[in-house]
């Protein structure tokens, strides 16, 4: 099991899996979010599901979400996507409880009969996930984490220093985040054609 490779997403996939999610309906409103959210915060699924409005912080005009990590630590992360940004707020217009903060970010959305709403749970997260793999058509094996891997990738595939990706991680080790290393043949090609000497 250690060794099991984790699929990862390239940007062509997370475009698909975004245009899967109907944002006219409040349920296609929220996967986005959460897929959003996760693939650009690389949070695990059950610090999403466990997320409250109080995560939600402005300072200085920026927005930080502040989540409580495995082995109950807290990290401060930072949210640039402006098309998160905005349809996060669509999604909170609709369903922020204003007299209760800390009550839960992600909301079931009652289908059928079922009238109740209740607070999201990591279960709901993977059917979100797997709903939207269905219907971009990916073949690859998607779950959760592979929003957190593609994160974590696409960071290190960006430009970021390993030591700033294991701060996103929150990993207490470095080997831990290693893992998120992929070598492709054009990245290969494009250091050795940066090299010239």
């Amino acid at each position: 099991m250690k060794n099991k490779i984790c699929e990862f997403l390239e940007r062509s996939e997370i475009e698909a899996l975004y245009r899967a999610c109907d944002k006219t309906t409040l349920r296609g409103l929220r996967d986005f979010v959460i897929l959003a959210l996760m693939l650009n915060t690389g949070l695990r699924r059950h610090e999403v599901s466990t997320l409250t409005q109080n995560s939600l912080q402005k300072q200085s005009g920026r927005v930080y979400l502040y989540v409580r990590t495995k082995g109950n630590k807290s990290k401060k992360i930072p949210i640039r996507n402006l098309k998160l940004l905005v349809l996060l707020g669509r999604y909170l217009s609709k369903t922020a409880d204003v007299r209760n903060p800390d009550s839960q970010l992600f909301w079931s959305v009652p289908q059928g009969k079922e009238k109740k709403t209740h607070p999201i749970t990591d279960e709901t997260i993977r059917r979100v996930v797997e709903r939207a793999r269905r219907r971009a058509r990916i073949s690859k094996r998607i779950t959760p984490h592979s929003l957190r891997h593609t994160f974590l990738t696409q960071a290190l595939r960006a430009g970021a220093d390993i030591k700033t990706v294991q701060a996103l991680a929150g990993h207490s080790n470095i080997s831990t985040t290693s893992r998120y290393l992929h070598t492709t043949d054009e990245l290969m090609e494009a250091a050795i054609e940066n090299l010239k000497f």
